[in-house]
């Protein structure tokens, strides 16, 4: 699917709205308040770059469990 404010493609989790009569479809609440409220595009992505700089992998809880 794809975001009808940012226009990214996303899988799980779609915000249905009904506006004016017709059907948008939203990755998440706040993509759709920055539409209702018409708020100029941003690049989230370069957003996301800004504030999140460091990635890292988080180990599969089933490696951490140990067996009596």
């Amino acid at each position: 699917m794809k975001c009808g404010y940012c226009e990214r493609t996303f899988e799980k989790g779609p915000v249905k709205k009904v506006i004016r009569g017709k059907r948008h479809i939203f990755c998440s609440e706040y993509c759709y308040i920055l539409h209702f409220w018409k708020i100029p595009k941003h690049d989230h992505e370069a957003m996301y770059k800004m504030y999140c700089p460091i990635t890292f992998s988080i180990p599969d809880i089933r490696e951490l469990i140990e067996e009596e």
